[in-house]
């Protein structure tokens, strides 16, 4: 198997734990080898990772050690988590043949991270054991199977269309039959529209799993990656369920919250007895071991009539970057998506007026030394040229969004927030210049001030920083 397969996770019983050590592991004579054997049944207590083996280690050396003698030479060379300074060469030991396993998973299927944009994933840990599962209770235990639909719901990782590409499922039990569905606007309802979709085997048809129809047949407990016959657009949170069927037990592993490992629950798991027709119970213990890989759906955005292919995100500043277009200031066309030409800032100096915040430790700085006041088709219109500077790189702080806020003969305070760039009027990332627009104003005089929000990473705090106030007057003529 690791031969064919790679790396083998397993599970053992390391013993009774006394003087920094467990009582299962010793040392050779010559203190040239750490060393593992367990001769009779336990239950297990401890997870680790076959790598290799040697036909040829000598069985006495086990023996000498302190443990009863093997039946046979050969051991596998095993992976510790304990890290490089226990062990051989740096976190490793030798374990008999011989030995007494409780549990054998494979890592057939790995994932390949030049392959996807985005991985979704809530089990970074091992597997720690069988979910539930349901079964026909008329049915004899020799006859019986176990069955049942797991889900876990996704928030979208990019302001952009993504494509579910491949799909990977912890399968806990062999000989399982699976289905994949996926649900592609989960924002509101998790499991109203979930749709079927279609595996295909990887390569030259050496897969570790076969594919017929959507039925997908996996010999083995183990990771599996699922390539999708079609890639799966979702521009909105969504859902990935997993049907299975096994004899020997439920088909999807979990990993669960435990106080020594740091991984804790997210309650974006759920189960339930069939795709469409049962209730699904959300999990507040565990997490099921599914996961998404997803590739972003380039966009075409037209820069001063002339098009070009970016990926979501701040898809004006790649553009011009990668093309190397000068750092005009651009302001998107009217009613067309994506589209942006030169502005005319020229006429925005028609007063002497600042809105600026000095800044704080890992804050923006906001500062806009000139305003337009202009009427189009009766609507009147404040138009702000100003400058926005983030003092720290994006591993310390990042803006999240700006906006301003403002009031006009006593009425009520009006806030205006947009999303970073995505509703900018225009903006020229190069230099930090901004083309702000506030409209649908009424005549009349305006108290104004900017703001501009940003959050420190490691915190999900909000954090916002506002401009002083400046009155600019408006009119209808």
């Amino acid at each position: 198997m690791v031969d064919d397969y790679g790396s083998v996770s397993i599970s053992i019983y390391c013993g009774a734990y006394s003087s920094n050590s467990y009582e299962n592991f010793k040392t050779s004579t010559d203190s040239k080898y750490s060393l593992f054997y367990q001769s009779s049944a336990y239950t297990a207590n401890h997870a680790v990772t076959i790598v290799g083996y040697d036909d040829s280690f000598d069985k006495t050396i086990f023996y000498n050690a302190g443990y009863s003698e093997p039946a046979m030479d050969g051991a596998f060379i095993v992976k510790n988590s304990w890290g490089t300074s226990w062990g051989y060469n740096g976190g490793y030991f030798y374990m008999s043949y011989d030995s007494y396993l409780d549990t054998i998973y494979a890592f057939g299927d790995l994932v390949s991270r030049d392959t996807y944009d985005y991985e979704y994933d809530y089990t970074p840990y091992m597997p720690v054991g069988k979910s539930t599962s349901y079964y026909d209770e008329t049915q004899s235990e020799e006859d019986r199977i176990y069955f049942g639909s797991y889900a876990n719901y996704f928030e979208k990782q990019s302001s952009g269309s993504e494509k579910i590409n491949k799909i990977s499922v912890y399968v806990i039990s062999p000989d399982t039959t699976l289905n994949l569905y996926i649900d592609t606007d989960a924002s509101d309802e998790k499991f109203d529209s979930p749709t079927a979709v279609a595996a295909t085997e990887i390569g030259d048809g050496s897969a570790s799993y076969t594919v017929d129809g959507y039925d997908i047949t996996v010999p083995y407990a183990g990771n599996y990656v699922f390539e999708l016959a079609e890639p799966v657009e979702v521009d909105n949170d969504f859902t990935v369920i997993v049907y299975g069927e096994s004899k020997n037990g439920a088909p999807v592993a979990y990993e669960s919250t435990y106080d020594f490992i740091s991984h804790k629950c997210t309650g974006n798991g759920y189960i339930s007895s069939s795709v469409t027709g049962g209730t699904y119970t959300e999990q507040t213990s565990l997490d099921f071991m599914i996961r998404a890989y997803t590739e972003e759906v380039p966009v075409t955005v037209t820069v001063d009539g002339t098009g070009y292919t970016a990926s979501y995100g701040d898809i004006l500043s790649d553009v011009l970057s990668e093309n190397s277009i000068s750092d005009t200031v651009y302001e998107t066309v009217s009613g067309e998506d994506n589209s942006y030409t030169p502005a005319d800032t020229t006429a925005a100096v028609t007063d002497d007026i600042t809105l600026y915040t000095s800044s704080y430790i890992c804050a923006p700085t906001i500062e806009m030394n000139n305003y337009q006041t202009l009427t189009e088709d009766g609507n009147n219109i404040i138009r702000f040229v100003g400058e926005i500077t983030d003092n720290l790189d994006d591993k310390v702080s990042t803006i999240t969004a700006l906006g301003f806020v403002y009031s006009t003969d006593g009425s009520e305070t009006t806030t205006t927030t947009t999303d970073l760039y995505s509703s900018l009027e225009s903006y020229t990332p190069e230099d930090g210049i901004y083309l702000f627009k506030l409209d649908e104003l009424t005549a009349g005089d305006y108290t104004v001030s900017a703001y501009v929000k940003y959050k420190l990473t490691d915190s999900e705090d909000v954090i916002t920083v506002y401009t002083s106030e400046q009155t600019i007057t408006t009119s209808s003529e």
